[in-house]
């Protein structure tokens, strides 16, 4: 598969992918009403700590497949 394909596959994902994950996160924003929910400043930072979480680990993995293989051989 060439460059220019796998490029375009690449990005349909992650437009799909991220516009799903903002509408998920907005879907949550939707939680923030007392009138129909009841939650602590706890429930709210293990959320956010969460989500956080995850993104860190989106980016290691990113950043981690953009470096060079440094396997030890002799």
């Amino acid at each position: 598969m060439s460059a220019e394909i796998k490029r375009q596959i690449f990005i349909e994902a992650a437009e799909g992918r991220t516009n799903r994950c903002i509408n998920n996160i907005r879907l949550l924003r939707q939680l923030a009403n007392p009138k129909k929910y009841q939650y602590t400043l706890g429930d709210i930072e293990r959320i956010k700590q969460t989500v956080q979480d995850e993104l860190e680990a989106m980016m290691n993995d990113y950043k981690a497949s953009l470096l060079p293989d440094n396997d030890f051989k002799l």
